[in-house]
């Protein structure tokens, strides 16, 4: 079981197809400690084999994220961080047990996609740390040239790579997604566990509860935890069943 916690909706970047910017949610607005630590707590009655992703919005603008990190793994979750390198020294000395560094270009190239100058510098810092890092590239129509190098540049790295969901305008073709997929050490992300085994939490407009969504990118509300109770987690899961596979490909 993933909980993907958006511990803070925002980031400085402008990616274009970011969610959070596409639906106007890209905002200061952050999950308390008390409020991550119950949720966490809640879903943890389901598997013992459980994951934490420290998402946002973008976590290393979170002064305290290493607080978020040690509550995750207090209450027996792995965890990992993701990030675009914005504050990287904050994130390698959070104690996550994996960072899942997000690239899309290369070089400065990739600070020009993100809107915000350094980032490609501090993704080279989090690669050649002492930090577990794997790299997450979301995959255009127009950026396959740039992942066959990322593969040339840190060949020890795994790289997991997303076809872009939710922005048909650059969508790569079922032919790029094949040329990709035939490198070594990437590995293309096919299934869909939204509202499944994965769920995420997103702080709601009451500081004390958060919402339960299927899936960071088809951001449909499955509820919401006030009272952070078994009911509320019941009626959770209930709709989690409704949901299709892949349902942001859906018209």
């Amino acid at each position: 079981m993933q909980i993907i916690a958006e511990c803070t909706l925002y980031c400085p970047c402008r990616c274009r197809f970011c969610p959070l910017r596409r639906l106007g949610l890209n905002r200061h607005r952050n999950m308390s400690l008390q409020s991550f630590a119950q949720a966490l707590e809640l879903f943890s009655i389901l598997d013992r084999d459980r994951a934490c992703v420290i998402s946002g919005g973008e976590p290393s603008t979170l002064p305290n994220l290493e607080q978020y990190v040690k509550v995750a793994h207090d209450l027996g979750y792995t965890v990992t961080i993701v990030t675009n390198g914005y504050n990287i020294e904050r994130v390698i000395n959070a104690g996550a047990d994996l960072v899942e560094v997000s690239i899309d270009r290369v070089g400065m190239a990739h600070d020009k996609e993100r809107g915000v100058d350094g980032l490609w510098e501090n993704i080279i810092k989090a690669v050649t740390s002492n930090c577990r890092v794997v790299i997450r590239s979301t995959l255009m129509k127009n950026n396959i040239k740039d992942i066959k190098l990322m593969r040339k540049m840190f060949s020890d790295t795994p790289i997991f790579v997303m076809p872009v969901r939710g922005c048909p305008e650059i969508k790569p073709t079922p032919e790029q997604i094949e040329e990709i997929s035939k490198l070594e050490n990437v590995f293309i992300s096919n299934n869909c566990p939204a509202g499944i085994h994965s769920f995420v939490i997103t702080p709601s407009e009451e500081g004390s509860s958060v919402d339960v969504l299927a899936c960071f990118i088809y951001r449909r509300k499955l509820g919401t935890l006030k009272k952070y109770s078994r009911n509320e987690l019941k009626k959770i899961l209930e709709e989690g069943r409704k949901i299709p596979r892949f349902p942001c490909e859906k018209k």
